[in-house]
């Protein structure tokens, strides 16, 4: 599997996952709208960054809620004139300064940390049981002789938005093109 193929798909779960929202309030609440400003993810082997890839949303736009135990991710992406709104909600705990989500039985932890109006999540996840398969490919690919540990790491940076600023699904038709 490309490293690209892989980021595509931790992209996708990423975004269904970390586009958060926050009130409209000063306070260090991870409750609200939450605007995602930029998203990066690396590769790890051996304890090495071999590859990493960088988003800034251009052409898309990606949103987080939070209220009440919910995550609401909302995308707005425009393809060929046509403006496509989507939504996907999951739970959520806090713990500190973790973030757990729970998407169809998949859980994931993020640390995170609120600055002012600026929200950061970081997770760094060690891929556990490598096939054969797996291990030759990171080897072939990344030219390294011996594969012992892979690790995925991610940071999304996400801005504080006001509730009115994300798209209600009753806007989607009327977004502008």
């Amino acid at each position: 599997m490309k490293f690209k193929t892989l980021l595509a798909a931790m992209t996708v779960m990423l975004a269904s996952t970390v586009f958060f929202c926050s009130c409209g309030s000063d306070d260090e609440s991870i409750e609200g709208s939450w605007k995602v400003a930029s998203l990066s993810e690396e590769l790890i082997i051996n304890g090495k960054t071999v590859a990493s890839e960088s988003d800034s949303f251009v052409d898309e736009e990606e949103w987080l809620i939070f209220k009440g135990g919910t995550i609401t991710a909302v995308s707005r992406e425009t393809d060929d004139g046509e403006t496509y709104v989507s939504y996907n909600s999951f739970t959520y705990t806090v713990d500190g300064d973790k973030l757990v989500w729970v998407d169809e039985g998949h859980k994931e932890t993020y640390k995170y940390k609120i600055s002012g109006s600026k929200l950061t999540l970081t997770m760094e996840e060690e891929v556990e049981e490598l096939s054969d398969e797996a291990i030759s490919y990171y080897a072939e690919e990344y030219k390294i002789k011996e594969v012992k540990s892979v690790k995925y790491a991610i940071k999304a940076i996400l801005n504080k938005v006001k509730d009115s600023e994300v798209p209600a699904a009753t806007e989607a038709s009327s977004l502008p093109k």
